[in-house]
């Protein structure tokens, strides 16, 4: 009896333990399956998960995977894309609330809109809510988003 119930509370807590993961690759695989339908011509996420944007999920796509090493925190994001998102063919997608893998840390970087001092251009039109990434500090929506403003 003492072996079912052990059994039982370490089964409660490994799914309690891996559920920030699971909520990360659902989203994650639901994001790749709206980008690979899309084909933008370029992708914007946070760093590390560009890395493997390019590397391995898109690779081989028309789609090109925006870097932004030198971006350690959301708000160094938000200031590169208010310099460079005119710069951006129309079509091209913005992954915001999501980034590093749970426990890869870097938490703080990348398109975290709760982070943002001023928001989004409102050329930049979402086109899908996600699942809450509650392991982040500042806990937000996975979100997608197209550039518009050239005219699209």
């Amino acid at each position: 009896m003492i072996l079912f119930v052990l059994f039982f509370v370490n089964l409660s807590q490994t799914f309690e333990a891996t559920q920030p993961g699971r909520i990360y690759r659902r989203t994650l695989i639901n994001i790749l399956q709206d980008v690979g339908k899309s084909n933008p011509p370029k992708v914007l996420s946070e760093s590390w998960l560009s890395f493997f944007l390019e590397q391995v999920y898109l690779k081989g796509k028309q789609t090109e995977v925006l870097h932004l090493l030198k971006a350690p925190g959301a708000k160094d994001y938000e200031q590169w894309l208010k310099d460079h998102e005119t710069e951006l063919p129309n079509g091209s997608v913005l992954v915001s609330g999501i980034g590093s893998y749970v426990h890869y840390g870097a938490h703080y970087a990348g398109f975290r809109l709760k982070q943002f001092t001023s928001g989004l251009s409102p050329q930049w039109k979402m086109v899908k809510e996600y699942e809450i990434q509650s392991y982040l500090p500042v806990p937000e929506k996975a979100k997608l988003w197209i550039w518009t403003g050239n005219g699209g």
